[in-house]
C-alpha cells in the first residue's frame, strides 16, 4: 500500500484517540479501543504479510475480552473530572499532543529512515498513550493507556523488525498487561468490598 493510502488510518487514529479522551463508559473505551486495534492492524499490513499483522489484532482484542471478563461491578468507571471544562482541558491537551507529533515526526522519520506515515501513526498513539497515563488516575485508564502507548511502539517497531517471534512476544507483553492490568483491578474492588 502507498504511503498516501496511509493518511485515512491516521485521520482514524486521530479519531479514536480524540473519543477515548471523551468516553468515560468503559462499553465505549472498549469498542474505542477494538477500532484502535483494526487500525493498528491495517497500518501494520502495509509493511507486514497479513499473517503477521492479524497478530497484531488478535493480541490486541484479546487483551480487550480479558479486560471486559472481570466482575461487571469492577467495569463501572466515571472519569473524575466529567465537567465541561475538565473534557475541555483533555481536549486541549489532545490538541497540543497531535501538534507536538506533526511537528517531531518528520524530523524523526527523517533520522531514522522509517516512514512518515508510519511514524505519524505510532507517535499519535505513544504521545496519546503517555497523555492518558498522565491526565487519568484510575486503574483502568492508566492500563488503557499504557495498552495504547504500547501499539504505538508496535507500530514504529514493526518498521525497524521483521520477526515472528518479535510480534509474539509483543503480543505475549499485551496479554500479560491485560491479565495483571484485569487482577490488580479485581483485587482492588475485591478489598473495597471486604
Amino acid at each position: 500500500m502507498e504511503g498516501w493510502l496511509q493518511y485515512p488510518l491516521i485521520g482514524l487514529l486521530m479519531l479514536t484517540s480524540l473519543a477515548l479522551m471523551a468516553a468515560n463508559e468503559w462499553r465505549r473505551v472498549m469498542a474505542i479501543l477494538a477500532i484502535q486495534y483494526l487500525v493498528v492492524f491495517a497500518i501494520t499490513l502495509t509493511v507486514w504479510p497479513l499473517g503477521m499483522a492479524a497478530i497484531k489484532l488478535v493480541g490486541g482484542w484479546m487483551s480487550l475480552a480479558i479486560l471486559a471478563a472481570r466482575p461487571p461491578e469492577t467495569r463501572d468507571f466515571q472519569i473524575n473530572s466529567a465537567s465541561r471544562w475538565g473534557m475541555a482541558v483533555r481536549l486541549l491537551a489532545l490538541g497540543l499532543v497531535w501538534l507536538v507529533v506533526f511537528s517531531i515526526s518528520p524530523l524523526l522519520s527523517e533520522a531514522t529512515f522509517i516512514p512518515l506515515p508510519m511514524m505519524i501513526a505510532g507517535m499519535l498513539l505513544v504521545w496519546g498513550g503517555l497523555l492518558q497515563l498522565g491526565i487519568f488516575r484510575q486503574a483502568i485508564r492508566v492500563i488503557i493507556g499504557l495498552l495504547t502507548l504500547l501499539a504505538g511502539f508496535e507500530i514504529i517497531y514493526a518498521v525497524v523488525e521483521f520477526s515472528l517471534l518479535v510480534a509474539g512476544l509483543l503480543a505475549a507483553v499485551n496479554l500479560g498487561l491485560a491479565f495483571i492490568g484485569s487482577y490488580l483491578l479485581t483485587a482492588a474492588e475485591m478489598e473495597e468490598q471486604a
